[in-house]
């Protein structure tokens, strides 16, 4: 019984962990003109695809831009120019989605 019960646990577990979602590192904006070129470093999940969030104050709220992207950058365009904004990023694999990663921000032009 005990050995069940174990087994039961481990795997518990393991089924936990293997939906833990590792956010995308080192977030780096680029300013162009009214826009910036944005672009982060790879989960180190694999088989994801990624999101990207922006606000126009340090820590958030955030807003969803772009979604489901499979690449490693995105150009954000349309934004007026002389603006700060700040970006985040996220990973996503099926409906599990990672936190953000760290935050990058830049001045338009």
């Amino acid at each position: 019984m005990l050995n069940l019960a174990l087994g039961l646990i481990l795997s518990l577990t393991v089924a936990a962990q293997s939906s833990v979602v590792l956010s995308p590192v080192q977030a780096r904006a680029t300013p162009t003109y009214h826009g910036a070129d944005l672009s982060w470093t790879a989960s180190a999940t694999p088989s994801v695809t990624y999101n990207v969030y922006r606000a126009t104050v340090s820590g958030g709220p955030y807003t969803k831009i772009a979604a489901g992207l499979t690449g490693l950058t995105y150009h954000d365009t349309g934004l007026p120019s002389g603006t700060t904004y700040y970006w985040v990023t996220t990973a996503q694999s099926g409906a599990n989605e990672s936190v953000y990663s760290g935050e990058t921000s830049a001045t338009t032009l």
